[in-house]
């Protein structure tokens, strides 16, 4: 859903204000940026113990993409938003690879769980299905 509407998006700031934008891949190696630390020095949140993007209004729940806009824009000031520091960290004790941690976040503890995920779905109550693991996610208090 995300690249569709990124794709519509470039159309309309084309055809609207004659910017010309593209549509950034995640993979850092085809071009990408590291989307989470791009919208953390962006202002828009912070990234949390749970090495998700946290942000003011909308917590946990955010997915990102990324356009490469050819034009010059104004910036925002960063946030002074800090939503883990006097939290009790559920995030990192119910992650079953202990992948979060004081040290910081290991993606190749992460990964094995991604891995055992993608062999497992899971089906939740509103009939979604999970291939990847979520329980920092879920466990996050700030929704």
């Amino acid at each position: 859903q995300l690249m569709t509407i990124a794709k519509h998006l470039t159309i309309w700031l084309d055809q609207e204000f004659g910017l010309h934008a593209h549509d950034l891949p995640y993979q850092i190696a085809q071009g990408g940026v590291f989307l989470k630390d791009a919208a953390a020095l962006a202002g828009l949140g912070v990234i949390g113990k749970n090495n998700l993007l946290i942000t003011p209004k909308f917590g946990i729940q955010v997915r990102l993409r990324a356009l490469l806009i050819e034009a010059d824009l104004v910036t925002s000031s960063s946030l002074s938003f800090a939503p883990c520091a006097e939290c009790d960290m559920p995030c990192l004790r119910v992650c079953p690879q202990n992948a979060l941690d004081d040290d910081g976040y290991k993606r190749s503890a992460c990964r094995v769980q991604m891995t055992i995920d993608e062999a497992n779905p899971v089906k939740i109550e509103n009939g979604t299905v999970i291939k990847y693991c979520r329980r920092c996610e879920l466990a996050c208090p700030v929704a």
